[in-house]
Order: C-alpha cells, then structure tokens, then sequence
C-alpha cells in the first residue's frame, strides 16, 4: 500500500506546524494528499459549571461557549492557511472539523487514513491539557502514528532508519507499515535492548534478511541499557544518524504504561526525531 491520505491534527501550535510540514513533505514525495483536523472539546470547567447554572444563565453561557469555539476554530484556520500558503500542490491540501475529545475524535477519524501525523506533545490547550496521546490513537484506531519533534521537518524521511525490535507484535507490524508507507529503506539498524539470546539473535538476523530482500541494508544490533531502555534506543538512534525510528506501542496495559511510567510514554517524550508506532 502506497501512502496516498495523511491526517493531521492541527490546532496552531508550533509542535502542530512541524507535523504540518512534515505531513506536506511526505505529501509531495508520494503524491499523496493531506487532510488537517481541528478536534475542539470545551475544557472541563465549562461542562461542569453548565451544571450549576439555571436554565436562562446556561442559555447564556452556551452563548458565550459557541463563541469561543468559533473564535478558537478562526484563529486555528487562520495560523492553518498561513502555513499552506507556499505549498507546491494547493488541492491535495484539506481540511476537516471534528468535535469532541481529543483522544476520541482523533482515533475515528484516524481509522479512515493512511498514517495519522501527530506533533510531539500535542495539547489542545496552552496550558497543557486536553494532551493528544499518539499511543493511544495507534492501538484504538488501527491504523499507525507518526509522532513529530519540534524540528526541522526530515525530506529523506526513512533513509536511515532505527527499528526498535523486542520481536513481539506490535513491532512487526510497525516494520511493516513503514516499509509499505515509506519503504524501502536505504539503511535499518535493527535495534534489541537486553541480554543476547540465541533464539531472538536469530530471528533478528531473519528480519534482517526480509528487509535486504526489499533493497535495505539491515544489520542486527544488541545493546545492554544504559540508564533506561528508552534511553538507550534514543541514544543508539543519534548515533546512527537516524531520520526515523520505528517501534511497536505498549504491548502492556495502557493503565500500566500511565501509571507506572514505560518505554513507549519515555521514548515519546523526548523524541529527537520523527517515530513511526503501529500496534
């Protein structure tokens, strides 16, 4: 499957601009069109205090609730066609208005595109909340994300590429999605974090061995942590000189990964350079 449709949620915000750019980039190398979206979902304290108001006060209140929306969506749109201005390919440029949570409205509509190009960190307020979680859109929606740093936007996306491989299934689909979307790659590093086993040397040998036969220069790499897993795969990715990393998302519970903290929430947030999850 060639990648042809691109999603991106956009609300203004720098992070937002560089998944735009990097979306647009894609977009012209593949030919492929990009769909922006513009999820809104009031911030809490306006549903709760809805429900202490009387009939004709919340009459009022939702008053000023539309016209904050309409506001918030104007300025978005506004930032939004400031960055398309230049685009080579002005008609493969859309735009789509969803309304409800984040997390929610984003995995619906993420079902109905190829990949989903998720800023870094991406909150639908200034002050944080609201946060867009790409981990969670990968494993609801079924279809894989592509989380992007606060950077220049990579045109060799995919040249040099870092697997991240624990051999499970979250991470074979990964690879799989990404050699359909971008591949081949030029160059893969495929990546274990751990003590050596003879079982799992071999079979990352075999990956290796089905990513050259798609025209890539694979080698297996194992390396013990260094301070955290994440760490370590962060760390090996800029010594490669990696444009992508590609990783499964959590193959534990998600309440776990919160919680208690893990690899997929560590990685994501200290991204140095676009990660491509699938689950």
């Amino acid at each position: 499957m060639a990648l042809k449709d691109i999603l991106v949620p956009y609300n203004g915000q720098d992070t937002a601009n560089c998944a735009l750019k990097q979306a647009i980039l894609l977009a012209e190398k593949h030919a492929a069109h990009v769909t922006a979206c513009f999820p809104y979902d009031p911030p809490a304290v306006v549903n709760t205090a809805r429900q202490l108001m009387s009939k004709r006060l919340e009459e009022q209140f939702h008053q000023i609730v539309d016209r904050m929306e309409v506001e918030a969506r104007s300025a978005i749109l506004q930032a939004f066609d400031k960055q398309i201005a230049d685009v080579s390919v002005p008609e493969r440029v859309h735009s789509l208005e969803i309304i409800g949570n984040s997390d929610i409205a984003i995995t619906k509509a993420a079902r109905h595109f190829d990949v989903t190009c998720i800023g870094q960190n991406l909150s639908g307020y200034s002050d944080g909340s609201n946060m867009i979680h790409p981990d969670v859109i990968a494993l609801r929606s079924g279809k894989p994300v592509l989380v992007v740093p606060h950077q220049i936007p990579s045109t060799d996306l995919a040249r040099r590429v870092v697997v991240a491989w624990d051999g499970k299934r979250a991470a074979a689909r990964a690879v799989g999605e990404a050699m359909q979307l971008f591949g081949p790659f030029t160059n893969a590093s495929v990546l274990r974090v751990g003590a050596r086993d003879a079982s799992a040397d071999y079979w990352a040998t075999q990956l290796c061995t089905n990513l050259s036969r798609h025209g890539t220069k694979a080698d297996d790499v194992a390396k013990m942590a260094k301070g955290s897993v994440a760490q370590t795969i962060l760390d090996h990715c800029v010594h490669f000189k990696a444009d992508l990393l590609v990783m499964g998302a959590y193959e534990h519970s998600k309440f776990s990964e919160d919680i208690l903290g893990g690899t997929t929430n560590d990685v994501l947030s200290s991204l140095v350079m676009p990660c491509f999850m699938a689950h």
